[in-house]
């Protein structure tokens, strides 16, 4: 066994073992779709290291063109996951920007399997042998195919959401995290937040005659979306609530704060 096969084998054992604890993860909290996203990128990443071996092996270009067909299906899955991955744990990035991402993906993975041999390639002329790492692995010559650049646009496109969904996270100052499992939570999939950090103190405010009051908290086991909150709010308590840089950077102790009421509470409340 020489040391490609050992580090990609390495590489594809750990990447199945992540798949696996998130799988679990999963399986357990069925709405943590994040996890389930996270172990379909890790489960792909293993498979396409073994397309890799596959091409780096291959003794025929017929052989070679055939494990770079069949490593585009391990690329679109990844390519898709990272984007619905992004989308929800991130709760970030233009959606627009990720459809067409995604749909520029899905198009040449089309076009892969009518093309060939592959999207790559219009033709595979020959394969040689390179020294790499040590040992001997394969390489491809050939006539490059033109409509490889559907995959390289779609490459381009991936890059400007992820940036551009890091940038919206840091314009607003947090992930779209957190929330508990205990006696008080906070849910994700509000935008607002209850549970901030000041002075590295675990801290939320509560509402007394209109003045925000902080205290600290301890906080247990958290998630993707919930934190648990163990001691320091009791029930009854009105936490305040409002945009992630509103109560984490703004909001101070003593500050007279007012209550509002939403659209769809009013509606409830008229009927």
């Amino acid at each position: 066994m020489n040391w490609v096969t050992i580090i990609w084998a390495m590489i594809a054992s750990a990447c199945l073992t992540l798949a696996l604890v998130h799988a679990l993860v999963w399986c357990r909290r069925p709405e943590a779709r994040a996890n389930l996203l996270f172990a379909l990128m890790a489960a792909a990443t293993a498979v396409f290291a073994g397309c890799e071996l596959w091409m780096m092996g291959a003794e025929t270009p017929e052989a070679f063109g055939t494990a770079v067909r069949w490593g585009h299906v391990p690329i679109w899955v990844l390519f898709v996951s990272l984007v619905g991955f992004v989308r929800l744990y991130l709760r970030a990035g233009r959606l627009w920007l990720a459809w067409t991402a995604c749909g520029m993906r899905t198009l040449s993975l089309i076009l892969n399997f009518l093309f060939t041999p592959n999207l790559n390639y219009r033709e595979i002329t020959a394969v040689r042998n390179v020294s790499f790492l040590g040992d001997r692995v394969v390489v491809a010559e050939g006539i490059p195919n033109p409509w490889m650049l559907i995959g390289n646009l779609s490459l381009l496109l991936l890059v400007i959401f992820v940036a551009d969904a890091a940038i919206s996270v840091l314009n607003t100052g947090a992930i779209q995290g957190g929330g508990g499992g205990g006696q008080n939570t906070n849910r994700a999939e509000n935008p607002n937040k209850k549970v901030v950090k000041k002075e590295d103190k675990v801290v939320v405010f509560i509402n007394e005659k209109g003045v925000a009051k902080m205290i600290e908290v301890k906080t247990g086991i958290s998630d993707y979306d919930n934190i648990e909150i163990l001691s320091g709010v009791t029930n009854g308590q009105e936490v305040v609530v409002g945009p992630f840089l509103a109560v984490s950077k703004r909001l101070k102790d003593g500050d007279k704060i007012k209550l509002l009421v939403k659209k769809e509470e009013k509606k409830d409340e008229s009927k």
